[in-house]
C-alpha cells in the first residue's frame, strides 16, 4: 500500500438479522452483507480480534450471506509485529460507473489502528441501541460479552502519558524533599550562628 494508513471500517446493524459492512482502502470502497442466521457475524469479527490482541499469529473466520460467504484471514506480519494483513473474500467493488464486481481484498495495517476503527464503530452500534426505536428487531444483534472481552483486550489508553505522570510525580518528589531539606538545614543553622556571637 502506498498510503499504510489509509484504511477504515463501517459496519451497520440492520433489522431482521442482516449486517452490512463497507471496508475503505486507498480510495476504494468493498462491501459485504453478512447473515446473523447462522451465527453473529459482530461476535466472529470480534472474536478473532481478540486472539490477535492477546497474542495469536493468525485468524480466520466466515462471514455467511444468502447465497455465498465472505472468508475472513488476518494474519500478524513477523517482520513487523504491529501491523496484520487481511484478506477477505468475494467483496462487492463499488465502483461509480460499473456494476460491483466480486473481488478478493487483500490490504496490511496497523492492529491498533483497525482495531480503533472496529471499536468505534462498535460503541456507535451499542449507543444506538439505547433508543427504543433502533432497538426494535435488532435486540439481539449486539453481543456485549465479546465487545467487552475485545476492549479489555486493547493496548491501554494513554500509558505513555501514565508513566509520564507518574516520572513527573517523582521527580518533584524528589524535588520538594532536596528543598524541604535545604529549609530544615537552614533552620537549624541559625541559632548556631546566633550562639557564636
Amino acid at each position: 500500500m502506498k498510503y499504510p494508513d489509509d484504511v477504515d471500517f463501517f459496519y451497520f446493524l440492520e433489522q431482521h438479522g442482516w449486517s452490512t459492512c463497507l471496508i475503505y482502502v486507498e480510495g476504494q470502497i468493498f462491501k459485504m452483507g453478512p447473515t446473523h442466521i447462522f451465527e453473529n457475524p459482530i461476535e466472529v469479527l470480534l472474536e478473532a480480534f481478540t486472539s490477535i490482541l492477546k497474542g495469536e499469529s493468525k485468524s480466520e473466520f466466515v462471514w455467511h450471506d444468502e447465497p455465498g460467504e465472505y472468508n475472513w484471514k488476518i494474519q500478524v506480519i513477523p517482520e513487523q509485529k504491529h501491523k496484520v494483513k487481511i484478506s477477505i473474500t468475494n467483496c462487492e467493488l463499488l465502483q461509480s460507473n460499473t456494476k460491483p464486481s466480486l473481488e478478493i481484498l487483500e490490504f496490511e495495517v496497523k492492529l491498533n489502528l483497525f482495531c480503533i476503527c472496529i471499536k468505534k464503530q462498535m460503541e456507535k452500534i451499542q449507543e444506538m441501541l439505547t433508543e427504543a426505536s433502533f432497538k426494535e428487531n435488532r435486540e439481539n444483534g449486539f453481543p456485549h460479552k465479546a465487545f467487552k472481552e475485545f476492549i479489555g483486550s486493547l493496548p491501554r489508553k494513554n500509558s505513555y502519558k501514565s508513566l509520564q505522570h507518574r516520572s513527573a510525580s517523582l521527580h518533584w518528589t524528589v524535588f520538594k524533599s532536596r528543598l524541604y531539606g535545604f529549609a530544615a538545614q537552614k533552620y537549624s543553622i541559625k541559632p548556631q550562628l546566633k550562639n557564636c556571637r
